[in-house]
């Protein structure tokens, strides 16, 4: 005889089969102490999903946004793959988001929608914001090709407060070893890129600024086509 405990899907994501929609904001104060490592995760990836990396030029969850003042349903929200890896209980996210002092996300009342805050409002995508962006972000190389998004994702935030880690792929999706990291401010990005060595496990990587590297890249094609002539 089976140990699992069945759950009734209502039951688990604290919703019934017709979702009223949201009215008033979950504004209270909890003392619900600091997140567990499963809710650091939840509340890393659903802030990206908001934040001012992403939701600029995620047209889906920008048209989601505007179907309600901003909200999104968690139903929504957990059809996202890296969300839905972590978890599809509704209480766990609505829990987690409520342990956040960021205050970038909303979540309803009822715990059942969740929305980014109104007073900080999407950037524009601007050419200064894009500059900015470049400006915090660095190339390394040197990973294991079976490293994870969340082992470099931990291996970053030894160094300072990041906002992304893009893992660059091949034409068949397999990870190249490099990544593009955005540092939350310019300053310990430039911090990162001055070490005299940084190591993941035993390799040492290579490292330089992502203007830097398209720089080169660039350079570097000119000069295959002028041997090409």
């Amino acid at each position: 005889m089976s140990d699992e405990v069945k759950v009734d899907a209502k039951e688990e994501n604290g919703s019934t089969e017709t979702e009223s929609k949201p009215k008033v904001v979950d504004d209270e104060k909890q003392d619900l102490g600091p997140p567990n490592a499963l809710e650091q995760k939840i509340i890393r990836q659903i802030e990206y999903y908001f934040g001012d990396t992403n939701l600029p030029r995620d047209k889906f969850l920008q048209d989601e946004m505007k179907i309600e003042d901003g909200w999104v349903s968690l139903a929504t929200m957990t059809k996202f793959n890296r969300l839905k890896q972590l978890t599809t209980n509704h209480k766990i996210i609505a829990t987690a988001l409520r342990k956040s002092d960021s205050g970038l996300v909303q979540i309803s009342k009822d715990s059942v929608f969740i929305r980014r805050n109104p007073e900080m409002p999407i950037p524009e995508n601007t050419e200064e914001r894009r500059n900015d962006f470049n400006d915090r972000s660095a190339y390394v190389k040197g990973f294991p090709l079976d490293a994870s998004l969340d082992t470099l994702i931990a291996h970053f935030e030894k160094y300072a407060k990041i906002d992304t880690v893009y893992m660059r792929r091949d034409q068949d999706k397999k990870f190249k070893g490099s990544v593009f990291v955005t540092f939350a401010n310019k300053e310990d990005c430039d911090k990162f890129l001055a070490e005299p060595e940084t190591k993941y496990e035993d390799a040492v990587l290579i490292k330089k600024s992502k203007t830097q590297y398209f720089k080169e890249r660039d350079e570097d094609k000119k000069q295959k086509k002028l041997e090409q002539i």
